[in-house]
């Protein structure tokens, strides 16, 4: 599984709802990347608030994906805008 925790800081002077997704990009077969979007949270946050949010996303054996081992990415979205991509590795 890969843990991971993101903190989101409201900046503006009036209160914000904030809908918190985040991406895997899997390796697939053919050496290339395909995201795929999971649901993180959605929060309403107070001018200057920061909220931590934390997940662990699990690589278990399903019958619709195939793991492969090798280099993937994450990346968080918040209302739509994404962040840098962390990469990361999945053994066997």
């Amino acid at each position: 599984e890969l843990r991971f925790t993101v903190e989101v800081t409201n900046e503006s002077e009036d209160t914000v709802r904030v809908a918190v997704d985040y991406l895997v990009h899997y390796l697939k077969a053919n050496g290339t990347l395909a995201p795929k979007v999971f649901k993180l949270a959605v929060a309403d946050l107070q001018p200057g608030q920061t909220r931590r949010f934390s997940k662990a996303h699990a690589f278990r054996p399903m019958t619709t994906r195939v793991h492969y081992p090798g280099g993937h990415a994450l990346q968080v979205q918040v209302n739509g805008v994404l962040s840098a991509s962390a990469g990361f590795d999945v053994v066997r």
